[in-house]
């Protein structure tokens, strides 16, 4: 896993939230990787105990451990689990692969044969680093996931703008969830129901940025909700301004992303419906709102950005992944050039 700003230690934070069963953890190990291997494993421990058990419904935090961590490390957390396991809580579209193997392979420098990819991130809910400056939370959907862009490449705009903070000494917070929506549960937590815990609680947050909403639109009446009502424009204003509301009474700015074109998203697929005529008009609707009402501290029109001229309700082809819904690599580089550009950004990096 990646982390954004380097410092001096570094914790891990598990989670079984949403599990129904204990899970004993027996050895964690932790290493930087440098040059495609880990190097240097330690023991990660909780109490000062190499053994740790993780309730139902809860989360637990190791041990600081000492660690020289640079800026855009990447980590490898191991963890053998010695009994039988269920996981309820997980982040099922994980941008790193990860492995499964049986046994106990904490000690393995790499996977053996005997391993199954893992593309889902599993009991671990965060890397906490210990060091000094601003956060910055991205929170969204698959677009700030960094669904579309190969994985393994750290290629996702969220990615690519950690570049820039963290020789600033700004840490970004990447809280997209894959298939997410800002009013309601379904492919994971609503923002409004996590944004307290993946926002607002974060160590030093100054700014979030905001994608949010599409989903709400695209997996209503489709074949992840069948039936499903097309929220109406005042929820979803109601929504958004509650976010807001929140963050500023926690002195957190808050920039918005207008909603991208989706004309095309699925087609051919079972998921075909997630773009339909009363779709658009209400993310046509919403995109007014985000630009004019004034309810956000900043507006990043993505929507304007990602268009094609010709054909506005569709993505430009040179920014588009391929499935006419997510931005590719010429697309993210385009939303972290003009995230660059914006005046609030250039605030945070700056210290103000």
């Amino acid at each position: 896993m990646r982390i954004s700003k380097g410092g001096r230690a570094v914790r891990l934070l598990f989670s079984n939230e949403y599990g129904s069963a204990p899970l004993g953890f027996e050895r964690c190990q932790l290493a930087l990787r440098e040059h495609g291997q880990a190097r240097a494993w330690k023991d990660v421990t909780f109490a000062g105990r190499p053994q740790a058990v993780l309730a139902p419904g809860q989360r637990l935090r190791s041990d600081p451990l000492m660690l020289d961590i640079p800026d855009l490390a990447d980590l490898e957390v191991t963890l053998h689990l010695p009994e039988a396991f269920e996981i309820g809580t997980f982040h099922w579209d994980a941008r790193q692969t990860g492995s499964l193997e049986p046994g106990d392979r904490t000690v393995n420098d790499n996977a053996l044969a005997d391993a199954q990819p893992l593309h889902v991130r599993v009991l671990v809910h965060a890397i906490e680093v210990q060091a000094e400056g601003a956060t910055l939370v991205a929170i969204g959907d698959s677009l700030v996931n960094g669904h579309g862009l190969e994985k393994n490449t750290h290629g996702c705009w969220a990615d690519l703008l950690a570049c820039h903070l963290a020789p600033r000494g700004v840490a970004l917070v990447n809280a997209g969830q894959s298939g997410g929506r800002l009013l309601c549960d379904k492919l994971g937590i609503s923002v409004l129901d996590r944004f307290e815990r993946d926002v607002l609680q974060q160590p030093g947050v100054a700014l979030a940025i905001l994608q949010a909403g599409l989903n709400d639109l695209g997996w209503a009446d489709s074949v992840v909700d069948p039936g499903g009502a097309l929220p109406s424009f005042e929820a979803l204003t109601a929504g958004y301004a509650s976010l807001v509301q929140a963050a500023h009474e926690r002195g957190v700015q808050v920039l918005a992303m207008t909603l991208t074109p989706f004309e095309g998203a699925f087609a051919g697929t079972p998921f075909s419906a997630f773009h339909q005529p009363a779709k658009e008009r209400l993310r046509q609707r919403l995109n007014r709102w985000i630009r004019e009402a004034g309810c956000f501290d900043a507006v990043l029109d993505i929507d304007a950005l990602l268009r094609d001229p010709q054909h506005p309700q569709r993505l430009l082809a040179s920014y588009d992944s391929g499935d006419h819904l997510h931005p590719g690599r010429e697309g993210s580089q385009a939303i972290v050039r003009w995230l660059l550009e914006q005046p609030i950004l250039a605030g945070l990096m700056a210290g103000r």
